[in-house]
């Protein structure tokens, strides 16, 4: 909790320096906005007021779910930029918070943005063309991150007869990474960047007698082109994973996962994560603002199609992946990301894990909307088993708070197939625009 404390002392400085500083010039600009937005009663205005106590900059109360089963977290949190030339924004985020169940999480996220733009050319003729295409900004990243999770599941391989085990970890991750996307011309309308990055896990799981150490290099592709005129979004990616560790613990992972959107109206925009955002940040643009609070009644609304696949093998033939690292559906799983919500949290632990998942979301009222998902999805231990056979079932539906740059709120209940129902309700981790934090498996 060492930089719960230095954001605590950095807020009580902040008034006596003899010449304001850039932090102190923030803190005070958000108090005036802080005062502006809490300084009435009524409900639009606690709204507001919740949104610019958990958004704003450069401070801001950091709240969310750690993974399942390990309870909602309060803590606070350090958003701040720098733009030291025309060429570059720079962005710290700092973060901690902390649970009642003694699971905690601590991280420092550093993102550079090189925003130098080649502006469009435009030539007169026969070869007359020009470029209105969306620019998007190579971004580097450097964080470390350390995550002590007290309560997780492990059922064992055997999915007909689970055994049960509580286990804890501890985890640290420190790295870096880069996005580099292809902004010429003839094919920026794809969307197309590949990323890499190199970082290294310690992990630690509670009562064994030693720690697992992992170097771990990753590669990805990722396509994002709008087609048909802006009425279909596609967000492909594919990744390769590769973890160096003892040598029956080394291995490699790919992932395929394949997402199709199909916005309902014209006026609806992407709410996903942004490269140049660290996860304590919801810039609309990078060094800019987060987005407003509205309470506007023009609908929003999509159908989404995913397919996922993923699959894991040891280097050696001796080896084995580490069940700590294995991904798992049911429930969510220790990102938080939901599979099968109608099943136990990590109910299905394997190597290989195949999914389908078809949504639809639409607008209420204001910052509310409702969503219904059906999903098929099996975690296998053979690869030989990585096809459409046998998947399970699952459903759901539920609501969804998108509070300007808030975190996503939702609530939901599941059923289907044997799991029976549940009922879940889960605060995400980042800012609504923020990036990912770094996996935990």
């Amino acid at each position: 909790m060492k930089i719960l404390a230095v954001v605590l002392m950095l807020a009580a400085a902040s008034p006596v320096f003899a010449q304001e500083s850039r932090i102190a010039s923030d803190w005070r600009r958000e108090r005036e906005h802080i005062a502006a937005s809490c300084g009435e009663f009524d409900a639009k205005k606690i709204v507001s007021c919740a949104t610019t106590l958990v958004t704003d900059y450069p401070f801001h109360i950091a709240v969310g779910n750690l993974a399942p089963q390990n309870g909602f977290a309060f803590g606070l949190a350090l958003s701040e930029r720098y733009t030291p030339n025309e060429d570059w924004r720079i962005s710290f985020n700092a973060d901690a918070v902390a649970a009642t169940t003694s699971s905690w999480r601590a991280g420092f996220y550093t993102t550079f943005v090189r925003t130098k733009v080649a502006l469009p050319t435009v030539t007169s003729g026969s070869g007359t063309s020009s470029s209105n295409a969306i620019h998007t900004y190579p971004v580097f990243r450097l964080y470390v991150q350390h995550t002590t999770l007290n309560h997780l599941v492990d059922f064992g391989p055997d999915f007909d007869a689970p055994v049960e085990r509580i286990f804890g970890e501890d985890q640290s991750v420190a790295g870096g990474s880069a996005v580099l996307p292809f902004n010429q011309q003839a094919i920026r309308g794809l969307g197309a960047a590949v990323i890499g990055g190199m970082q290294g896990r310690f992990i630690g799981i509670h009562d064994a007698p030693e720690r697992d150490n992992f170097f771990e290099l990753y590669e990805d592709l990722r396509l994002r082109p709008s087609l048909a005129g802006g009425h279909v979004w596609l967000n492909y990616s594919g990744r390769l994973q590769q973890f160096f560790g003892d040598t029956e613990q080394s291995f490699h992972r790919w992932t395929v996962d394949l997402r199709h959107e199909f916005p309902l109206y014209r006026t609806v925009s992407s709410t996903g994560p942004q490269d140049f955002n660290g996860p304590d940040d919801c810039s609309t643009t990078p060094g800019g603002a987060c987005p407003p609070l509205t309470f506007s009644r023009n609908l929003g609304g999509s159908i989404g199609f995913r397919i996922l696949a993923t699959s894991s093998s040891p280097f050696n033939d001796g080896g084995s992946v580490p069940f700590y690292l294995q991904p798992t559906i049911g429930g969510s799983d220790i990102d938080g990301q939901r599979l099968l919500a109608n099943y136990d949290d990590y109910r299905f632990r394997g190597p290989h894990v195949i999914a389908l998942q078809l949504s639809f979301e639409h607008s209420i009222w204001g910052p509310l909307g409702g969503y219904l998902t059906a999903e098929r999805a099996k975690a296998t231990q053979l690869r030989s088993d990585l096809d459409f056979n046998d998947l399970l079932s699952g459903y759901s539906a539920g609501l969804s708070v998108r509070a300007g740059g808030a975190p996503v709120a939702n609530a939901s209940i599941g059923w289907g197939g044997s799991a029976g129902h549940r009922f879940i309700i889960t605060v995400d981790a980042s800012l609504l625009g923020g990036s990912s934090r770094p996996s935990l498996q």
